[in-house]
């Protein structure tokens, strides 16, 4: 739960500061970056996805998130990814080598 409390304190932080959304983008992309006040981007200890084991998010881009102009002012954040590739081997092929 790190992960959620530090996205929350980011975001009220954002949505405290003075100024128009491309200044509020701004200083969202200065906090979540490397050595910022909130650093998001590196994530070891995110658990897999729940709709997909194999997907695990390790961090976010901060060039890539931005605020969204609404008086709600939600933040679209990109994640980097890694998929654990599964590999599967053939039935037949298995049955072969043990004989």
């Amino acid at each position: 739960m790190e992960f959620r409390r530090k996205l929350l304190e980011c975001s009220n932080f954002v949505k405290a500061q003075k100024g128009k959304v491309d200044k509020k983008t701004e200083i969202l992309r200065d906090v979540i970056k490397a050595g910022g006040k909130f650093d998001l981007t590196s994530l070891p200890d995110m658990p897999p996805m729940p709709s997909d084991p194999r997907v695990k998010c390790i961090g976010i881009v901060p060039e890539k998130c931005t605020v969204f102009k609404s008086a709600v002012q939600p933040m679209r954040l990109t994640f980097e990814c890694e998929i654990e590739e599964t590999v599967y081997e053939d039935e037949e092929e298995t049955k072969e080598t043990e004989a």
